[in-house]
């Protein structure tokens, strides 16, 4: 936290938005976003800035409830890792990815198990300056 330097609302809403890191594909703000991942609408009101951090640089390190990764093992041997969109007696659907789903009959269902890595990547650390960082948490800091 130290390290970072002032954020800007306005950049920081850019960045939500922009292509290169791509939350708004997955967490909807308002009526605006995708469903993947947690409503950010009012996180300014719930979270510090130091959880908001934590959250972006390490999102496997806690899971908001009902957004939890499970592993799910086929009767073949495969191994899906991602959150359940659909758990009906019929069939499981899981979310692998902002653009990816996979629907497995529920006679291949094996095992289900929590999973410990966040469909959200990680390494964004990677992918943000320091001020984008710092410009993207501003933004959901008043996100309330």
């Amino acid at each position: 936290m130290a390290a970072l330097p002032p954020g800007d609302i306005r950049r920081g809403q850019a960045i939500f938005n922009s292509t290169k890191v791509s939350c708004r594909n997955c967490h909807t703000i308002g009526y605006v976003g995708g469903r993947i991942g947690p409503d950010l609408t009012k996180i300014g009101q719930i979270r510090q800035p130091r959880d908001l951090v934590d959250s972006v640089l390490f999102p496997s390190s806690a899971f908001v409830r009902g957004y939890e990764p499970v592993l799910v093992k086929t009767a073949e041997g495969q191994i899906h890792s991602g959150n359940i969109k659909k758990d009906a007696p019929d069939e499981v659907i899981l979310t692998l990815a902002a653009d990816k789903e996979i629907r497995i009959p529920r006679s291949e269902v094996e095992e289900m198990l929590p999973g410990k890595v966040s469909v959200m990547p990680s390494g964004l650390e990677k992918q943000l300056s320091l001020q984008e960082l710092a410009d993207l948490v501003e933004f959901l800091k008043n996100c309330k």
